[in-house]
């Protein structure tokens, strides 16, 4: 049998991709791949009419790296990550929000003793008042006196202070006439259950030892408290 040799016209020249040289090569209806006469490299030729194939795996087999598309966006979705933390932390830190947080309720107890009938409230008493009273800062009251005396005025003021230092909202004193003639400190407010300053300056002032009573005045307002000093 006659050896088969390609026809000039079932020849074709491939110029080499990396030197240029042309490569003559018989007619092939598939890919194959042959060696550049010039440059001993590996050439990979199709039919004709069929797309070169990509470079990429040629060349990472030449680097010795394999081609892996999804290593590839791994690696792209790492610095995207990486440029959004340098950009967080070139903005600056951000204004740090100021969180008032009321201390726990702390109280302080007294018995009663006549220093706490006096026209001025003694230290150690205005400071476990103080104490109290802070349990419950932020609330509105009025005192009133009941008469215009001069001892009653004084005392008045003297628990006006604190109520002040305590931060409370104070109106008056100022005089009322008087709901009957005893002495002593009463507490006037307008309906039930007690509104809140109420049942606060009740507490305050019972647990510092001073004797509070207290009564319904339709005249005043559901929300209002009123401390009347006789």
């Amino acid at each position: 049998m006659e050896a088969f040799r390609p026809s000039s016209q079932d020849t074709a020249e491939t110029p080499c991709p990396s030197c240029g040289a042309p490569i003559r090569t018989a007619s092939i209806g598939r890919r194959r791949r042959v060696q550049c006469p010039k440059c001993r490299a590996v050439v990979e030729l199709r039919a004709p009419g069929k797309p070169a194939p990509s470079l990429a795996p040629i060349e990472a087999a030449a680097t010795g790296e394999l081609w892996d598309p999804a290593a590839k966006i791994a690696a792209l979705e790492a610095r995207v990550a990486a440029l959004e933390a340098a950009a967080k932390a070139g903005a600056g830190a951000l204004p740090l929000e100021i969180i008032i947080q009321r201390p726990e309720r702390k109280w302080k107890w007294l018995a009663h003793s006549d220093r706490h009938d006096d026209e001025t409230v003694p230290t150690n008493i205005a400071e476990v008042f103080l104490q109290n009273l802070r349990n419950y800062d932020g609330q509105t009251i009025t005192i009133q006196i009941a008469k215009n005396d001069p001892h009653v005025v004084a005392r008045a003021m003297a628990l006006k202070a604190v109520f002040d230092r305590a931060d409370w909202t104070v109106f008056g004193p100022g005089e009322v006439t008087p709901r009957h003639s005893d002495a002593g400190l009463f507490l006037a407010i307008g309906s039930l259950p007690l509104p809140p300053a109420a049942a606060a300056v009740y507490f305050a002032m019972t647990t510092s030892g001073f004797t509070l009573e207290s009564f319904l005045d339709p005249k005043l307002g559901d929300d209002e408290t009123v401390l009347i000093v006789g």
